[in-house]
């Protein structure tokens, strides 16, 4: 705490205990150690590895018993984390994230990464199952027959951000085991869905919507496309900007009106 805000040491004494207590109201029992191997060695199943302050690795960390590693807002760095059994990472942390280095080569491992956007993960998947519930890329590889589409859970897409702009990959762009081009970091969220085919499948996660779905998709863009003209227009914008969010308007109109007049026709 004191090295993340800068607070003084009472005001980070005092953090630190309430964090402690509400880990400590939350897990049955606890046991603190300075060192990871021995953090390690007293694992048993089903059991909470918990940080409470950033970690360099000396050696390469192999956990062979379900658990769960919670991150708590720190960063792991130096080594990799490997599992032969059923993992879940955590860090609830939005503020301050997180960092952790994954290398997965074993069959039997079925890891779970559940953190939050700020959390930064480097990650390297040859066997094992191994699904990224959110968090920011800053690693990626893949080896043998995995491909990054096998890390995504359904419905979930990968959206790569440079300096300028973001893109999110296509359901046919994941079926590679790298991604090509320069990117910064990428961050893996839940898809909106917001293009899709005549069929109502999902460009980016190949679900199909149901006609419902299709329609209320496309009039919220509507109404979004509406409203940033709106208030282009109140802000008193130039032209050129005005001129960009009506083609924007226009081309949300053009989306709306056939899949709105295809389920017009069928409900006749």
């Amino acid at each position: 705490f004191l090295n993340i805000n800068n607070w003084n040491h009472v005001s980070s004494y005092k953090a630190s205990r309430i964090l402690i207590l509400d880990k400590k109201n939350k897990y049955n029992s606890l046991k603190y150690f300075i060192d990871i191997n021995k953090a390690v060695a007293a694992l048993t199943d089903d059991a909470t590895l918990i940080f409470y302050s950033n970690y360099k690795l000396k050696n390469y960390v192999v956990i062979n018993y379900r658990c769960t590693i919670d991150l708590n807002g720190y960063r792991i760095t130096g080594n990799t984390f490997s599992f032969i059994n059923k993992a879940t990472i955590i860090n609830d942390n939005v503020l301050s994230g997180g960092y952790i280095e994954i290398y997965e080569n074993s069959a039997s491992a079925d890891v779970e990464i559940k953190v939050s956007k700020t959390t930064e993960v480097s990650l390297e998947v040859g066997w094992g199952k191994v699904k990224m519930y959110g968090g920011k890329l800053v690693g990626l590889k893949t080896l043998n027959k995995v491909t990054i589409r096998d890390l995504l859970p359904k419905e979930y897409v990968y959206v790569l951000y440079d300096e300028v702009v973001s893109k999110t990959l296509t359901y046919a762009e994941t079926n590679v085991q790298a991604i090509d081009g320069n990117f910064d970091y990428i961050d893996i969220v839940p898809c909106k869905h917001n293009d899709f085919d005549v069929d109502y499948k999902c460009v980016y996660c190949n679900k199909t919507l149901t006609t419902n779905e299709a329609i209320q998709i496309l009039f919220d863009e509507l109404q979004i496309a509406k409203q940033e003209l709106q208030d282009a227009i109140d802000n008193k914008a130039n032209v050129t900007t005005i001129n960009a969010k009506i083609s924007s308007l226009e081309k949300a109109i053009d989306d709306y009106k056939p899949v709105a007049f295809g389920i017009y026709c069928r409900m006749q």
